[in-house]
């Protein structure tokens, strides 16, 4: 089994040529459809404990039934299940033949392969600077000051946060996520 981190999917999907800003959804549906693993497989059937009618392989889980052109060797490989996934999508654009898109359950993994993208970009990394290791450093500090451990939490989480939206929302400092109150 070859498990991969949100963070390859990405980078495979820029790789492989994917917009950038479709990639957070295709590695969010990745993550519902294969939990992240090249060598996933689904069954699909007729009727329940009937008999196999198709089969969603890789990461994407491309059918063969679907999509016969695809072969196991190509379904089973990265950079070839990734390829099939950008021409099956129309580039990021059609989404529709993935039933954890059409069902909604890759938002669950949305925000994460959000910021996996992100930082495949290079938008965290820049979001970040200074560098975190001293916000830690400054915590730890804290916390042997008998600093509350929540609230030392909270700050660290509020920071990275505000710099992760200032980068996106140009100087917002009440990003969407915790709307700046724990500062």
């Amino acid at each position: 089994m070859t498990q991969l981190t949100a963070l390859d999917v990405a980078q495979l999907a820029l790789q492989v040529g994917l917009p950038t800003d479709k990639v957070a959804v295709a590695v969010a549906i990745a993550w519902a459809e294969s939990g992240l693993r090249t060598d996933a497989i689904g069954h699909n059937y007729a009727y329940p404990g009937g008999p196999i009618t198709s089969t969603d392989r890789g990461l994407w889980q491309i059918n063969d039934y679907y999509h016969p052109e695809v072969n196991n060797a190509c379904a089973f490989d990265g950079v070839c299940n990734t390829s099939a996934m950008i021409r099956i999508s129309s580039q990021g654009t059609n989404w529709s033949p993935w039933t954890t898109y059409a069902n909604g359950a890759y938002l669950t993994f949305l925000a994460a392969a959000t910021l996996a993208t992100n930082l495949a970009i290079g938008k965290v990394q820049a979001a970040l600077t200074p560098d975190p290791r001293s916000r830690a450093d400054a915590a730890a500090a804290d916390l042997r000051n008998g600093g509350n451990v929540w609230r030392v939490f909270t700050t660290l989480i509020q920071a990275i946060v505000n710099d992760v939206m200032n980068d996106r929302f140009a100087g917002s400092d009440a990003g969407p996520v915790f709307g700046g109150w724990l500062g």
